[in-house]
């Protein structure tokens, strides 16, 4: 988070993903495992507590405070979980999965640590972020909504795991998983204009950064309430 925070489509990520993962935990019970934890600012926004994360990032983790929302943090991969088999009622991740390596056994350690019944939430990019990313009408000016722009964003940001419904749930099938349901979020012109936004903070060159210019001062005036400017 302290990473991106900066950027004028975080918030719009953030709130989205907020409203749903904390909609599907809404009525579930802990103890919850956070993977790909972070410094543990998501989960504090989705009105849980007995939260346990885990992650790879040291740095991340040391950022994180334990009490109210979370009872433990550990500095572990996700295809490892240190936990016994069983021991949590609830897992979710937000954003994190299609970064990690060994998906089958990630999913297959997630299966484990969970009680019989147990329900997992989680986010990722599908391949419809990356149509908009092809249809994106100022990307496509630019001339950076070919592949090669998609495979060198995918590389910046080590997505490893960008899969359709169907995909994931062959997944999840396969590690034992049940799925419940599924929904897409940031639809329309909001994830076309993330999907822009997005991939202009990624590849770097003089028209781009004026382009993200023009975009963050149109961002900036709709948050100050100063009306909305014609869409770029």
């Amino acid at each position: 988070n302290k990473q991106i925070a900066h950027i004028p489509h975080f918030h719009i990520i953030r709130s989205a993903e907020t409203r749903l993962i904390g909609d599907y935990l809404k009525g579930t019970e802990g103890p919850y495992l956070d993977i790909g934890c972070g410094d543990g600012g998501f989960a504090s926004t989705v009105g849980v507590s007995g939260v346990y994360g885990i992650d790879i990032d040291r740095e991340a983790l040391s950022r994180l405070k334990l009490g109210g929302t979370y009872a433990g943090a550990v500095y572990a991969s996700a295809s490892e979980v240190p936990f016994k088999s069983g021991f949590f009622k609830t897992a979710f991740s937000n954003c994190a999965i299609e970064h990690m390596d060994g998906l089958k056994s990630v999913l297959k350690e997630t299966a484990r640590v969970l009680k019989p019944g147990g329900e997992f939430v989680f986010t990722a990019p599908t391949p419809a972020f990356f149509k908009a990313v092809e249809q994106d009408e100022v990307l496509r000016k630019l001339g950076i909504n070919t592949q090669a722009i998609i495979d060198e964003y995918n590389n910046f940001h080590r997505h490893v795991n960008i899969l359709g419904f169907e995909d994931w749930r062959k997944n999840l099938e396969a590690a034992g998983f049940a799925v419940d349901s599924h929904q897409y979020y940031l639809p329309g012109e909001i994830g076309a204009f993330v999907a822009r936004m997005d991939v202009l903070y990624t590849i770097e060159g003089e028209r781009i950064k004026k382009e993200l210019k023009k975009l963050e001062d149109e961002y900036k005036a709709l948050l100050g309430g100063r009306g909305a400017r014609k869409a770029v």
